[in-house]
């Protein structure tokens, strides 16, 4: 996502200014010693455009969108008719999940500055965060033809492809967005993910793992390869949603069927593990490394709920084909119980798996 770093209005500040020293500050990540600099730059110049614009960046890196907003309006007060301040306003909005407000900004910004390539980046992302997959596509397109050799902009339009399922062209864009610049984290992030979602496990493995070196600190590139590496090493087909839930009907229904899913699910185990230990060192080391915390309580109380569940099941099942009745009923409530837990510990896990998903 663009933060607006790239445009400036002041002339070039000698090292020793308050401006300079909170840019250099913010260029090496210490965005509250930032914050102090810019502040005294704005008390020795209150009209002055860039310390506004780049006190605003340095609160959207905090994330504290209210303050970023609260600069941006200043920085707007003092230069309503630059481009600048409205593109970081529409950001630090966007960020703080108000994105009528952030298009509307965006808007502005390629109102008052339609070469400028930077506001039509914005602007399709604003638009791609409200829905408006087609006016995105266009803005993202605009900022390609306005500047062929930005990165940001094949990055920009990379993701507006990546959500229209136009994998071959997000690629494309991707690709072409690291031949310009190799060390963006997005777009090797995001080329992992197109490379997934189009059944090429060993190349997003591969790019999510270059992903993670580049960036160590990101969670998001650790649980996109903790995530490619479950798909390539899970022998089970990927099914839908109402499928799932009719094989879950059938196996409380039909005891041969709880065996039959007990039996796969024993089998998927172990072929699992025999994948897993047949990865490349590199790649289990980084695999390994999100789990050492260990399975979380929630998600073995989901595991042992479903293996009791059917043994306990089968076994009240299988009493009830040859009538004996003695200790039947406990066994049934003893299953009955364990399907409770099974779907009051399986519903935080399933919301976990899909924030996941969601993240790739």
């Amino acid at each position: 996502m663009s933060d607006g770093v790239s445009a400036r209005v002041s002339e070039p500040n000698d090292a020793a200014t308050p401006l300079a020293r909170g840019e250099a500050l913010l260029a090496i990540g210490r965005h509250a010693d930032a914050i102090r600099w810019l502040e005294r730059a704005i008390a020795a110049d209150p009209h002055a455009l860039e310390p506004r614009c780049r006190l605003a960046l340095a609160y959207i890196k905090l994330n504290q969108y209210g303050q970023a907003v609260r600069a941006a309006d200043s920085a707007i007060g003092v230069a309503p008719d630059h481009e600048w301040p409205h593109r970081v306003r529409a950001l630090a909005l966007l960020r703080n999940r108000r994105k009528r407000e952030a298009l509307a900004a965006a808007r502005e910004a390629v109102r008052l500055a339609p070469e400028v390539p930077e506001t039509h980046v914005i602007h399709s992302e604003t638009e791609l965060a409200n829905g408006h997959k087609s006016e995105a596509l266009a803005a993202a397109e605009r900022a390609v033809s306005l500047a062929p050799e930005r990165a940001l902009c094949h990055e920009t339009l990379g993701e507006v492809l990546l959500e229209l399922g136009d994998l071959d062209r997000a690629e494309t864009h991707y690709r072409k967005a690291l031949s310009l610049d190799p060390q963006s984290f997005e777009a090797m992030n995001n080329l992992g993910v197109v490379l997934q979602r189009r059944g090429r496990d060993g190349e997003a493995m591969e790019q999510f793992l270059q992903a993670a070196r580049l960036n160590p600190s990101s969670t998001l590139a650790q649980e996109n390869l903790a995530s490619a590496i479950d798909r390539h090493v899970d022998p089970r087909p990927e099914v839908s949603r109402p499928v799932q839930v009719g094989l879950i009907v059938l196996a409380i229904l039909l005891p041969p069927v709880r065996l039959v899913m007990l039996v796969w699910w024993l089998t998927s185990v172990a072929i699992r593990r025999s994948r897993i230990r047949a990865l490349p060192p590199t790649l289990l080391m980084a695999y390994q490394l999100p789990r050492r915390s260990g399975m979380s309580w929630l998600a073995f109380l989901f595991w042992l709920g479903v293996v009791c569940t059917l043994m306990f099941g089968m076994a009240g099942a299988a009493m009830q084909l040859e009538r004996q009745t003695i200790g039947l009923n406990g066994l049934l409530i003893t299953a009955a119980v364990l399907l409770l837990m099974t779907v009051v510990a399986g519903v935080p896990v399933w919301r976990r798996w899909r924030a996941r998903r969601a993240a790739t």
